[in-house]
């Protein structure tokens, strides 16, 4: 009776064995040069290739915390803050010399979450809608993004 033996140890992540009755030949049982993390640790595998072992993957990050509909949200551009959004009203700021100025302010409400861009005609500017998660925060010029394209 043939059985396959998986088991890990700090100096040497994994020894496979093959157990045949009384004997044991052993096939492979050298250390690897693979670093884990100890807090990643656990002695889990989902199999073997060429001597290396494969760790579980663990499952997908949890989801970050849910912003609140009725917080206030500080704005910041370059590092200043340059005003808040509200649960009911959203700032809408225009780009004046290198600044965001604000230059109004719109009903929450009117602009919905649908997935879609918003974008809005004020300040003499064509302006677009900043999300926190699914709460719209601000109307901005689309150069005061961080990441423009």
């Amino acid at each position: 009776m043939a059985a396959l033996h998986l088991s890990a140890a700090r100096s040497s992540l994994c020894v496979v064995c093959i157990l045949l009755t009384t004997v044991t030949l052993a096939l492979a049982a050298r250390p690897t040069q693979t670093f884990v993390n100890q807090d990643e640790f656990t002695n889990e595998f989902e199999g073997l290739e060429s001597g290396r072992s494969l760790l579980s993957a663990g499952g997908p990050s949890p989801a970050p915390a849910v912003i609140s509909a009725v917080a206030p949200v500080n704005i910041y551009y370059n590092g200043s803050s340059v005003g808040m959004a509200y649960d009911t009203f959203v700032p809408v700021y225009g780009a004046s010399d290198g600044a965001l100025q604000e230059c109004g302010t719109v009903h929450s409400d009117d602009y919905p979450y649908t997935g879609a861009t918003l974008t809005l005609k004020m300040c003499s500017q064509t302006l677009y809608g900043a999300f926190a998660q699914y709460r719209l925060v601000a109307f901005l010029p689309f150069d005061s993004f961080p990441y423009s394209y």
